[in-house]
């Protein structure tokens, strides 16, 4: 997998026709909550993946929902999940339906550029005559597990759309 990030094309968006997917999603909470209720919550939501497999297999991220990302409220994802490839070992996995995705990948350091992307993606929903038809997922595929370099991050951003 981190192989193939080094051959990802970076910044442009792209149609993506993707499979169903199984996550184990919970919410985060309220912004107004403390660092130290926030990164509980995520300890939490982490624990059950805390194996040697964590580095490839249990990609974690975000979901902004449909809501938010329309009315252009980037900052508050209060959603967190992780993708499994098993679902029946996860009583509470949930899927995420297949269809054609909007994608873009972006070198983005400590979620420094992932807003620039959402408004990339939103562009090109206008310019493209695409409509989102649900919440945007924002996920890391390299991050600290992978590289010791924040310039090496890479964050993936795809969000359900359907043609006008």
């Amino acid at each position: 997998r981190l192989k193939s990030l080094a051959r990802m094309e970076l910044d442009k968006p792209f149609l993506n026709e993707c499979a169903t997917e199984y996550m184990v999603v919970d919410e985060l909470p309220d912004k107004r909550s403390s660092m130290k209720k926030h990164i509980k919550a995520v300890a939490a939501h982490r624990l059950p993946f805390t194996t040697d497999e964590i580095i490839n297999e249990y990609l974690a991220g975000y979901i902004l929902s449909r809501d938010k990302l329309l009315s252009g409220d980037f900052k508050s994802p209060f959603t967190i999940y992780t993708r499994v490839t098993h679902p029946d070992e996860y009583p509470h996995s949930v899927p995420r339906a297949a269809g054609t995705y909007l994608t873009i990948r972006l070198k983005d350091a400590y979620h420094a550029t992932h807003m620039l992307g959402l408004r990339m993606l939103l562009d090109y929903v206008q310019t493209n005559y695409l409509r989102i038809i649900g919440d945007a997922y924002i996920q890391k595929l390299r991050n600290y597990w992978s590289s010791p370099n924040h310039q090496d991050y890479i964050t993936q951003i795809e969000i359900p759309v359907e043609k006008i």
